[in-house]
C-alpha cells in the first residue's frame, strides 16, 4: 500500500485572511498546499502548489512548518508575504518556497522537515488516461484547517475516480468521488498504489461553494501542474 507517513510531510497547513462583506470584516481563510521540487527555467526548484482561488485572496500566509530537535518534531507558525504565479487556464498557483524557509530559518535557526515530490511522481497525461473507472485514490489535507494532532499533520479521505479522465477532463479540470469540504483545496490527491503517485489537486465542489462532504469533486490533472510551471 502507499506510503501514508511521507505524505504527512509532502503537505502544507496553509490560512491567512482577507476583509469581506460591508463591514469590511477579517475572514480566516484556510487552505492545503504540497511541496514539490520541479524544473522551472532549467533550475531546480522548491515550491509550495495549491489552488488558485486562495491564493489570489491571500498576499501574507501562515505557514505550518516543522523542524526537527534531537528527533523531536517541532511544528512553528511562519507568516509571509507570498508572490504567486497564477494560472490563466486552470486553479492553480504556485510560489517559490526560498524565501519562506529563509524566513523560517531565521526564527528557528533549523531547516524545514518536509518531503517534496517530484516530476516522476506525477502521472503523465498518458498515464492518466490508462487508469480506470473506480481506482481508489487518498487525498490528503486539512479541511477547514483542522489536523491530527498539534503538528498540524493532514488529515486522510479515500475516494474513487468518478469517470475516465479521458472522457471528463474539461477546461483542466476531471471528477474524482471523495468527501471534500472547505481547506481541502489545494490538497494532492494519490492513486492509492504502492508507488506515490500524484493524480492531481483537488480544487472545489462540483457546484460553486459547494460544502456538502459527500459530493462528487474537481480536481487539476497532475499533468497540468507540470504543463503550467513549465510555462512561467
Amino acid at each position: 500500500m502507499i506510503n501514508y507517513d511521507i505524505m504527512k510531510y509532502v503537505t502544507v497547513h496553509m490560512h491567512g485572511y482577507k476583509r469581506t462583506g460591508e463591514e469590511n470584516v477579517l475572514q480566516k481563510v484556510t487552505a492545503t498546499g504540497f511541496f514539490a521540487f520541479l524544473n522551472i527555467n532549467g533550475v531546480g526548484t522548491d515550491v509550495i502548489i495549491t489552488a488558485k482561488h486562495f491564493a489570489k485572496e491571500i498576499s501574507r500566509v501562515i505557514f505550518m512548518l516543522h523542524y526537527k530537535d534531537n528527533g523531536k518534531l517541532i511544528t512553528v507558525p511562519v507568516s509571509s508575504e507570498v508572490q504567486w504565479n497564477f494560472s490563466e487556464e486552470t486553479d492553480l498557483a504556485y510560489c517559490e518556497f526560498k524565501p519562506i524557509g529563509e524566513r523560517f530559518r531565521k526564527i528557528t535557526g533549523k531547516y524545514v522537515y518536509a518531503a517534496a515530490l517530484t516530476e516522476k511522481d506525477m502521472l503523465t497525461e498518458k498515464q492518466l488516461n490508462e487508469i480506470n473507472i473506480l481506482d481508489e485514490i487518498v487525498m490528503v489535507g486539512y479541511p477547514e484547517g483542522e489536523a491530527s494532532t498539534h503538528h498540524k499533520f493532514p488529515l486522510f479521505s479515500k475516494g474513487y475516480v468518478a469517470s475516465l479522465p479521458k472522457d471528463t477532463v474539461e477546461d483542466g479540470e476531471g471528477f474524482l468521488n471523495i468527501p471534500a469540504i472547505g481547506g481541502f483545496s489545494g490538497a494532492p490527491v494519490f492513486l492509492n498504489t504502492p508507488d506515490l503517485k500524484l493524480l492531481g489537486m483537488l480544487v472545489s465542489g462540483i457546484a460553486e461553494g459547494n460544502s456538502d462532504a459527500s459530493g462528487m469533486c474537481k480536481y487539476v490533472p497532475a499533468y497540468e501542474i507540470l504543463r503550467f510551471v513549465k510555462e512561467i
